[in-house]
């Protein structure tokens, strides 16, 4: 049989639970492992952790269901965040990183059962290590989880899928804090976003058929020829259809608005330059992960807009307090491996800058993105980039986006986010696609070009010399 790390082990002999231990090869996530040992998705179970003032909670519920925050948040009233994988791996020293038992009280911690796990026949777990499910019978896992609250905390995949924006609204409703909203309203004079990229951002919500809409989506003549290379990119890459490669150009246009209204003076590390470079090359990768990703409910245009906004929150702060944000690119180059959400913080005694830079670029730019009409799904990554991991999301694909184009080492330093729990399968992926993309870096550098050379080629224009010296 093979070894239960010793927590685990020792609860359920404590407890008295029988189980039977089954043994395959090493997965990167429950998905696989159930796939490799023939199990239904529904019996297996998984443990989400979260955390606020008042402390830890586990949560456990069917692979096949999603937490439902929100609903979890009111009936307990509490403010609930979901803490990454290394961050929740702190808490269970004798387990393999990423594998976490639904066990919470082995660990010291509360725990809550999803109500729809105690109907199953038998309830599947890992306990720590990648290459083993503890198999629990329905009557002994009810005995284990009368020691536990029992809640109706979930909603189905299916549902979520079928329900489409509406659950991803649902769920991530309450991203942007009312106070963080509150001080850029009262302090930030919102800069203009073109009409016709309104008009645009609308028609992302549904495929325009129109003749005004379609009209609205030609690209420019003068650059007719640009988008025609980037449909032949697509298609030939990841062979979009038809009207997800319609979508995926007005995405395009509508960042390319964005990065062209937010000009900004400066060079180095936060240099406009370096910050349009990221913005494209996250943004095309980030579509081209969604679309293998296979999820329904995933859509590459989307995806390609949220990954190139990344960004939009030190644009709009380098445009608002350029001394101040000159002094935070300097922050940025004497530290390379500290993340931006990090260095912001250390800009005190700034008066009324401070009131805004404090806040973090990433609920700035979720402010001006969400005020500007901008997707919900698009306003929650950009909102939650510095510790949000939600697998199967937006904000995932367009994590791991950001930490493949990174670490490629051809555009600057990773910047403005913390450890995520990212598969190696899925940044192995991402690393595959981001060579494709390579082979057309000529077309992407060609859109970068045309966007600094739309802003007067503001990006090397230096006020003042940036070096290492704080």
């Amino acid at each position: 049989m093979a070894s239960l790390p010793f927590r685990v082990e020792a609860y359920l002999k404590n407890h008295y639970i029988p189980y039977q231990v089954a043994c395959h090869i090493k997965t990167q996530s429950l998905e696989q492992a159930a796939s490799a040992m023939a199990i239904p998705e529904e019996q297996v179970a998984r443990a989400i952790l979260l955390k606020d003032s008042r402390g830890l909670l586990m949560v456990v519920l069917p692979l096949t269901r999603l937490l439902h925050l929100t609903h979890l948040r009111e009936k307990l009233n509490r403010n609930f965040e979901v803490l990454s994988g290394p961050q929740a791996d702190r808490y269970f020293p004798d387990c393999e990183p990423g594998s976490r038992p639904p066990l919470g009280e082995a660990y010291g911690i509360t725990t809550i059962i999803d109500k729809s796990l105690l109907k199953q026949p038998e309830v599947y777990f890992e306990p720590g290590n990648h290459r083993v499910f503890v198999k629990i019978k329905r009557e002994e896992f009810l005995i284990l989880a009368s020691r536990f609250s029992k809640m109706d905390i979930s909603v189905p995949q299916t549902f979520a899928n079928q329900a489409g924006k509406m659950a991803r609204q649902q769920k991530h409703a309450d991203l942007l804090t009312s106070e963080s909203q509150r001080v850029c309203h009262k302090l930030i004079e919102l800069p203009r976003f073109p009409k016709k990229s309104e008009q645009l951002v609308r028609y992302l919500g549904e495929l325009a058929t129109s003749e005004m809409a379609i009209e609205a989506i030609q690209p420019a003549a003068e650059m007719q020829d640009d988008f025609n290379e980037f449909i032949s990119i697509f298609n030939n890459e990841i062979c979009l259809l038809p009207e997800e490669v319609t979508r995926c150009v007005v995405s395009t246009k509508v960042l390319i608005s964005l990065l062209t209204s937010l000009p900004m003076h400066g060079d180095g590390p936060l240099g406009y330059t370096e910050i349009v470079r990221q913005s494209i090359y996250t943004a095309f990768l980030a579509g081209m992960l969604a679309y293998k990703n296979n999820d329904t409910a995933l859509e590459p245009a989307t995806a390609l807009l949220a990954g190139g906004c990344l960004y939009s929150g030190i644009l709009l702060l380098g445009n608002l307090f350029p001394p101040e944000f000159r002094l935070l690119n300097r922050l940025a180059l004497a530290y390379p491996t500290s993340p931006l959400a990090t260095l912001e913080q250390r800009l005190l005694g700034m008066g009324r800058a401070h009131d805004v830079i404090a806040l973090g670029h990433a609920q700035v730019g979720a402010w001006l993105l969400k005020t500007w009409g901008f997707p919900l799904e698009v306003t929650s990554v950009v909102a939650k980039q510095c510790n949000v991991n939600y697998a199967k999301d937006y904000a995932h694909i367009v994590q791991i986006a950001q930490t493949a184009v990174a670490q490629s080492g051809f555009l600057g330093t990773p910047r403005g986010h913390n450890e995520f729990d990212i598969a190696d399968n899925n940044l192995l992926e991402a690393t595959t696609l981001l060579q494709k993309l390579l082979h057309h870096s000529s077309f992407l550098d060609k859109i970068t070009s045309s966007i600094i050379k739309d802003v007067g080629q503001v990006a090397v224009v230096r006020d003042e010399p940036v070096s290492s010296g704080i």
